[in-house]
């Protein structure tokens, strides 16, 4: 999905990393955050998951 984003629109801004511990161990996870130039917000899109 972030590969097919309007990049006029959508600016990547940041990389942040999440981590927590679950009832199935530790879970880490990287997520890039974009600005929405027409919003005026910080969005993160969806993705599947990949290891």
């Amino acid at each position: 999905m972030a590969d097919n984003r309007d990049k006029q629109r959508f600016e990547l801004r940041d990389k942040r990393k999440l981590s927590f511990d679950s009832m199935f161990g530790h879970v880490e996870l990287r997520r890039n955050y974009y600005y929405d130039r027409e919003a005026k917000k910080y969005v993160s899109f969806l993705a599947p998951f990949r290891l």
